[in-house]
């Protein structure tokens, strides 16, 4: 009996010992899982995490909890398996990163954990605690190892609060976490295993050896059920392992493992997939690496593995062309590091991963096309296009911009608006108050002087609503010709106004003019013919004689009064004949005139022309005409002509009036030039003539001498473009201070088809 009950204790303790046993395995194998993760984070990810910061490409304030933190990291992972082991029906692993005073609540120890935690910090040499403890009535085994003892590089975020990164500052508000030493251990790793369940496993058996000698199949049933229990715990342990595996895959990262010596290079089947290669397709060896990798990108790649090697960089890290199974080539970023090196320094083992970027490469290129578009499109603009940023610095600066300031786009970038256009420093308020009032401002027709000339200007400021984005684009177009073409509009308008108005003028002069010419001429019908029978009996009834009333008429003058009354009326309807011909709108129509017939009408209608407040009056202006014989026809458009001449006479005539010239005269030459086959038109006056500088603006748009609100400065600009545009011809002129002034136009006697 006493034998029957040892024996029914040796399989309980055996069956406890076991099922412990294996969950002792199960807290080993999730250490070197949880361990293995912690050392690819501290000695792979931090390293170049730290390297980028150094580096400038993260900056060194920069902290997430996701990137720096291997508990952090592990936790989650944990966390995410004890939902799979949930999921395929498993007990869920106590696991904690127990710390006294952690960053984060859920690494707090608990009293056990806290008292083994100085236990660890106690003995040095004590390297592990295991025991059974209860919890809440449940058995569970509690494993128990010291880890994250502080270092020196571990005071970068443990150290003191105020010298840890800012984002971990605020990501952490309290004291946990910060203030370690070094040497000193600030967190175990505590795992709980549930022993409940698995131990009924024990109980099971010796229940079974209690009643063994009930039966061979009692026991051989307590067998097969113990031998599926263990079956099961295993296969869940394999699927924990592939479900890690797969996790880990899911980074879409090759491993290879690379024996330097024996120059063998062992690839993970992810390493052959990732390309479309079947698992080991191609064999372990440097040299079929080499056939894949790029020819464009080979030297440069195997230049950064020698530098690793011989330990000029830490981490090895490259991005390089790798042919596909199928001829394509995907873009791969290689990384590992040296793991290995005997006595002398030599490396021995080189351990990384591939990781396919082609997605990440095409991304950048075409980012950088469509950068380069933009780029192109600002700069093919025809304003200034300029952007700022909430402080007035020069963001953006397009080709438009450099041709108008002379400033070239890399001494532009960087610096105040101010700074760079000085001229238009007053208008920084403009960009300010359009950021912060997040709405287009504009300042149309600005108008400043460049080397002495007006300059018309719209400048539209057009705010980036783009979030986390705080600036403006300045466009500033110069407006200048559209301004000086609408003035030119304008005065055309006044023209066409003052021509219509003097047509009308004409014909309302014309009515009683014609009365005027048509009574003077009954009057000295019926006043000269003696013989008229009206006028006999006129006389008769009166008691007077026809010839006396005629002698007395010619006594007195009035036959000569009533010629005179003709002359001036015929004078007067051709001058009102001239202004309708003048003022009348022209259809553009080219016909044959007589140039001096063109002249003479013209100073008849000039001869009209006075002015008492510019002190000139055309009839007193002596007019000396020296005309050729056998003038040819000119094909022209003879309003137009008449337009020309009649401006350059009242320009030099009222010159004259102005300065007050001593016996002003024009004198007039027309002749043709054979050789050239024109016709030229020569006007001279004896007026103050001009200087060089007034002489070569002459015939600029706008360009006058004559005071503010006198002249437009488009009299002589028109009448260049009516000679030269419209007729073929060309219009120069000659003049000297105190010399007087001469305009030289030369028409062609045979116009071409335009």
């Amino acid at each position: 009996m006493i034998l029957f009950i040892l024996f029914c204790l040796s399989i309980y303790f055996a069956a406890r010992n076991y099922v412990i046993h294996k969950a002792e395995q199960e807290i080993e194998n999730l250490i070197l899982q949880h361990r293995g993760v912690h050392h690819y984070i501290q000695r792979n990810m931090h390293p170049e995490l730290y390297r980028q910061k150094d580096n400038g490409e993260i900056t060194q304030e920069f902290y997430s909890p996701v990137m720096f933190s291997s508990s952090y990291m592990v936790r989650n992972m944990h966390n995410y398996m004890n939902e799979e082991r949930e999921k395929s029906g498993q007990d869920t692993l106590y696991y904690k990163m127990a710390a006294d005073s952690p960053r984060n609540p859920v690494n707090k120890a608990d009293a056990n954990e806290s008292r083994i935690l100085k236990m660890f910090n106690a003995d040095r040499e004590l390297t592990e605690y295991r025991d059974t403890i209860k919890i809440d009535g449940q058995l569970y085994l509690q494993v128990a190892l010291p880890f994250l003892q502080t270092t020196k590089p571990c005071l970068k975020c443990h150290g003191r609060r105020e010298d840890s990164p800012l984002q971990l500052q605020e990501l952490y508000p309290g004291q946990g976490g910060f203030n370690e030493n070094v040497g000193s251990i600030r967190a175990i790793e505590s795992i709980r295993v549930p022993l409940d369940e698995r131990l009924t496993i024990a109980n099971i058996v010796m229940v079974a050896s209690a009643v063994i000698g009930l039966g061979f199949l009692a026991l051989t049933g307590f067998n097969r059920r113990l031998q599926t229990l263990v079956n099961d715990q295993t296969e869940k342990l394999k699927n924990s392992e592939e479900r890690l595996n797969l996790a880990m895959h899911g980074a879409n990262d090759g491993l290879w493992d690379w024996n330097i010596q024996k120059n063998i290079i062992v690839f993970d089947e992810r390493y052959y997939t990732m390309a479309g290669y079947e698992p080991y397709e191609f064999p372990c060896a440097f040299d079929e690496w080499k056939k894949r990798v790029h020819p464009e990108d080979l030297e440069a790649t195997e230049k950064e593995i020698q530098k690793h090697i011989s330990g000029v960089v830490d981490i090895f890290q490259s991005e390089f062309r790798f042919k596909k199974k199928d001829g394509r080539y995907m873009w791969i970023r290689a990384k590992g590091r040296i793991f290995s090196r005997d006595s002398l320094g030599n490396s021995l083992r080189f351990v990384g991963t591939h990781s396919d970027i082609t997605s990440l490469k095409n991304t950048e290129t075409e980012l950088r096309y469509l950068r380069n578009s933009l780029e192109n499109i600002i700069d093919s603009m025809p304003s200034v296009l300029i952007g700022v940023d909430e402080c007035g610095k020069i963001t953006q600066w397009n080709n438009k911009a450099q041709q108008s300031t002379g400033v070239t786009k890399e001494s532009a970038l960087g610096q105040t608006f101010q700074t760079v256009c000085p001229a238009l420093s007053d208008k920084i308020n403009l960009v300010k108050n359009a950021i912060s009032k997040k709405k287009v401002c504009s300042d149309l027709c600005h108008t400043r002087i460049e080397n002495g000339q007006v300059i018309y200007e719209d400048i539209i400021v057009y705010p980036l609503c783009v979030k986390r984005i705080e600036g403006a684009v300045i466009r500033i177009d110069d407006i200048t010709e559209k301004v000086r073409m609408e003035e030119m509009m304008i005065q055309s308008e006044k023209m066409l106004s003052i021509g219509g108005i003097a047509a009308g003028m004409a014909h309302e002069i014309n009515n009683p003019l014609a009365g005027m010419v048509q009574s003077a001429n009954v009057m000295k019908s019926r006043l000269g013919n003696v013989d008229m029978q009206a006028n006999l009996r006129a006389a008769d009834e009166l008691g007077i004689s026809t010839k006396d009333i005629k002698l007395f008429m010619e006594k007195r003058g009035i036959f000569r009064m009533i010629d005179a009354i003709q002359e001036s009326g015929v004078r007067a309807a051709e001058i009102v004949s001239s202004m309708l011909s003048f003022a009348r709108k022209s259809d553009a129509n080219i016909s044959s005139h007589q140039p001096t017939e063109l002249m003479d009408q013209i100073l008849e209608l000039a001869a009209t022309d006075y002015n008492l407040k510019k002190q000139y009056d055309f009839k007193s202006m002596k007019i000396i005409k020296e005309y050729a014989d056998d003038l040819p026809l000119l094909p022209c458009e003879g309003a137009k002509i008449q337009q020309v001449l009649l401006n350059i006479l009242r320009n030099g005539a009222q010159a004259m009036g102005e300065a007050n010239t001593h016996s002003p005269r024009f004198i007039i030459r027309i002749y043709s030039e054979k050789a050239s086959e024109m016709v030229c038109i020569e006007i001279e006056d004896n007026g103050p003539g001009m200087d060089e500088e007034t002489r070569s603006k002459v015939f600029d748009p706008f360009f006058t001498t004559k005071p503010v609100g006198v002249g437009t400065g488009l009299g002589l600009s028109v009448s260049y473009f009516i000679i030269t545009e419209s007729h073929q011809g060309t219009m120069d002129v000659i003049s000297e201070p105190g010399k007087g002034t001469t305009f030289i136009i030369r028409l062609p006697i045979h116009r071409k088809n335009q």
